[in-house]
């Protein structure tokens, strides 16, 4: 008790200049365009702007001159690129419905492929996998840079799902109902 007293005691006589002062990264002007005028990376808030795109390509050759500069990163970046683009790596599943779900990206298809195959062919050496939805294919049809950002599906039977679908890879997604029976989005 005698604790809290004295804190409260020091809290009341400490000076209101001290408390109100902003750390040093922080503007004095906290009106918006205080804030703007102070911010040195407003820019970056424009993803694809010219001037964002510039400063990615600089901190990107820049981080890769420190990466190529280390003797190991050839042997690092090969034995990462094997592991990756192995064909006989763990298909990562997950339960959709009555079976097993899972993405895949591979050469064929770089921007993946949802697809499911049964419990028993999953258990196989060699499952056979059925293609729900090609991203691959869905972009090119659609003109966009889809990325697959997963999907949930409405239990028990899982067959109407949301699909959720990032442009470009930002953070924003673009969800969509989609029917596993028919294979395709759903209208309306």
């Amino acid at each position: 008790m005698k604790a809290l007293v004295v804190s409260m005691v020091m809290a009341a006589l400490a000076s209101p200049a001290l408390a109100q002062t902003p750390p040093p990264h922080m503007p004095t002007d906290l009106s918006v365009e205080g804030v703007r005028a102070a911010d040195e990376h407003l820019a970056l808030e424009q993803v694809n702007g010219a001037e964002a795109m510039t400063f990615v390509r600089a901190e990107n050759e820049r981080s890769l001159a420190a990466l190529t500069g280390d003797a190991r990163y050839e042997t690092f970046r090969r034995e990462a690129e094997a592991i990756l683009t192995a064909t006989d790596r763990i298909a990562q599943p997950s339960f959709l419905g009555e079976g097993v779900g899972n993405f895949w990206q591979d050469a064929a298809n770089p921007k993946g492929v949802w697809r499911r195959t049964s419990l028993d062919s999953y258990r196989t050496a060699n499952p056979q996998w059925e293609t729900l939805l090609d991203i691959d294919a869905l972009s090119r049809a659609e003109g966009k840079d889809w990325v697959f950002k997963g999907a949930d599906c409405l239990a028990p039977d899982e067959t109407r799902c949301l699909v959720n679908l990032s442009d470009g890879g930002k953070d924003a997604v673009v969800v969509r109902e989609f029917d596993t029976t028919t294979k395709s989005f759903v209208d309306g």
